[in-house]
């Protein structure tokens, strides 16, 4: 079913297109900030890295898509079902998967540190990241390929189940501490929180509920072509949430900054 609105739909290539300019702009922008974060001496997440390459893996394939559609599939639709042009369309579901919720993880370890004193939260070190980082790779490994072998729609809904919840303990996390910050931080906050809610409710949303739909046997036709051209919109949405997360944290006071230090040398 997903495989065919990347194929059959002819709202899904120009939105691909125009997530595509967007997402360059927001991502150059991302590795911006990640590169400022990084030359103040301040701790990478795998999270954080993990979100970036799910979205530079999936640009290079929609590219391969859309560049597929428009140059073979027109003149000869049946070459759009071929084996490799699947497997494309198959790994661009696949880092979708980890994306969104590799999404929800960053912006709740970028509020924590946002609202920490110390500017940093247990989430980005590395034996906490890397862990999750790893379950959530192999969870959309098992969730595309049973999705396709047996079409359990159910593993898809789990996984924006999943990325709900996450949600809910970010809304936890910034109705408690947010109103305890100065005015700047809980400005960004709010953004931070604004652009992960968004991202979920808005552009995974109608896509996961026609999955539901279609696992309740209900038809969509071209609603959901058009629901998974919305969802391309979270190549924008993704480096824009880095980029608040990680411009904000640059920009933490030198107190900050050096009891941060004395606690990582405790550690």
């Amino acid at each position: 079913m997903y495989f065919s609105a990347f194929v059959s739909s002819s709202v899904a290539v120009p939105a691909v297109l125009v997530a595509f300019g967007l997402a360059t702009g927001f991502l150059l922008w991302a590795l911006l900030a990640l590169r400022t974060h990084h030359n103040a001496g301040r701790r990478v997440s795998f999270t954080t890295v993990s979100l970036l390459v799910t979205d530079i893996a999936e640009m290079i394939f929609l590219a391969v898509i859309a560049i597929v559609y428009m140059a073979v599939s027109r003149d000869n639709p049946t070459l759009s079902y071929a084996y490799g042009f699947f497997v494309v369309c198959m790994a661009v579901i696949y880092f979708r998967l980890c994306a969104s919720c590799f999404h929800q993880l960053a912006a709740l370890e970028g509020l924590l540190s946002l609202t920490s004193s110390l500017g940093t939260t247990g989430l980005a070190t590395p034996r906490v990241s890397i862990p999750i980082s790893v379950a959530v790779w192999v969870w959309g490994i098992v969730s595309v390929y049973l999705t396709f072998q047996r079409d359990l729609s159910v593993l898809l809904l789990a996984t924006y189940l999943a990325c709900l919840l996450l949600l809910v303990v970010s809304s936890i996390v910034t109705c408690l501490k947010a109103n305890a910050q100065s005015p700047p931080v809980r400005k960004q906050v709010l953004r931070v929180f604004g652009v992960a809610t968004a991202t979920h409710v808005l552009l995974y949303g109608p896509v996961f509920t026609c999955v539901c739909l279609y696992a309740m046997g209900l038809p969509q036709g071209e609603v959901f072509n058009i629901a998974a051209a919305i969802m391309n919109f979270s190549l924008v949405t993704d480096p824009l949430l880095l980029a608040l997360v990680l411009r904000r944290e640059t920009q933490r006071s030198p107190v900050n900054e050096r009891r941060l230090d004395m606690s990582v040398v405790g550690a």
